[in-house]
Parts: C-alpha cells; sequence; structure tokens
C-alpha cells in the first residue's frame, strides 16, 4: 500500500515543474515597473500607457487562458486557482 501510494505522488513532483515556464512572471514586480515608466528624461505619455495597459490585458487573459483552476494529477486533483491568479494579477 505504502508503494502504491508512493507511486501516486511522484506525478505531483513532476506537475511542480510545469511552472518553470512562468520565469518571467515570477521575476515580474508590478510596482517596480509601474515607477520605472515615471522615471527618466523622457515620461510615458498617454498614448503609450494606453498601448502598454491593454498589452498587459492581452498577457492577463493569455495567462488564464494558459492555467486552469484546477487540474487532475494521478489520483490528485489539483486546486491551482490561487496560482493562475497570482500569475495573472502580476499584469
Amino acid at each position: 500500500m505504502r508503494s502504491a501510494l508512493e507511486d501516486s505522488i511522484k506525478p505531483l513532483h513532476e506537475y511542480v515543474k510545469t511552472f518553470a515556464q512562468f520565469e518571467h512572471e515570477n521575476q515580474l514586480n508590478p510596482d517596480k515597473y509601474v515607477k520605472g515608466l515615471d522615471e527618466g528624461d523622457d515620461p510615458v505619455d498617454a498614448e503609450a500607457l494606453r498601448t502598454d495597459i491593454l498589452k498587459h490585458r492581452k498577457l492577463e487573459a493569455q495567462i488564464k487562458d494558459r492555467i486552469p483552476e484546477s487540474v487532475t494529477v494521478s489520483i490528485f486533483t489539483v486546486n491551482i486557482k490561487d496560482i493562475r491568479n497570482f500569475y495573472s494579477g502580476k499584469y
């Protein structure tokens, strides 16, 4: 029985590795990004800001499409809604 349970957990360890593809989102700091828009000699104009906002809304939607709210791994149903919201919230 113990061996069967250990075998059923192995896919969970592999599944965690799938989040390595979100390294960019892990490094993204929204506060620092916005602060960077205000810094410098050339401030961002309204149209450039609008374009940037639309780009980030699109990226947010893509993240929500790529990450489901839950996934079945082996015999487990894993709720990843919080992870999904965390990554999409960075945009």
